[in-house]
């Protein structure tokens, strides 16, 4: 019996280190989660007319089109003077907001619950409700999904009590 949890155990940790290697591009966008839920990954098919203007304050989740690319705002601050460089994949820094890049298709994500004693609960495609759904316990429990299967659309999050945040990466 000892023999089989060990190999169970070193084939997960295989499994979690190849995958969290596959996450090129993107860093974790750390997303604080309280009490209302809240969007921490939007839909793919987002559509959005908004462009990029000079100063502009940029509020979490604001999306707007730039060189054929829809970007998502996953830090919020205030746009530079001049329009940064818009790249195919990942983040970038604008004055003070990050954007992200949004991909047409979703190939995997991974969300981790950063906190120590609260809980977080998701909801797919709807908007999440606390103690109900699937559940990330506390202690950095995570989820993660790929292929065809991987969610598409809006994922929404809740924290069971206090504050928590959230490190979320797709690709």
């Amino acid at each position: 019996m000892k023999k089989r949890i060990s190999i169970a155990v070193a084939a997960l940790t295989v499994a979690a280190s190849v995958y969290a290697a596959s996450f090129v591009n993107y860093k974790p966008a750390n997303i604080v989660i309280g009490a209302t839920s809240v969007l921490i990954l939007p839909d793919v098919g987002q559509q959005t007319t908004n462009r990029w203007s000079t100063g502009a304050a940029n509020a979490y989740g604001k999306f707007i089109v730039e060189s054929n690319q829809t970007l998502w705002c996953v830090s919020a601050g205030n746009s530079d003077t001049v329009l940064f460089a818009v790249p195919v994949d990942g983040d970038v820094t604008d004055g003070t907001t990050t954007w992200r890049v949004l991909h047409r298709v979703r190939n995997q994500v991974m969300i981790r619950n950063m906190s120590t004693t609260e809980k977080v609960n998701l909801g797919f495609g709807y908007t999440a409700v606390a103690n109900k759904g699937l559940v990330i316990r506390a202690c950095e429990g995570w989820i993660s999904d790929t292929g065809p299967a991987c969610p598409q659309g809006n994922i929404y999050a809740v924290a069971s009590g206090a504050n928590t945040t959230a490190a979320i990466q797709e690709n």
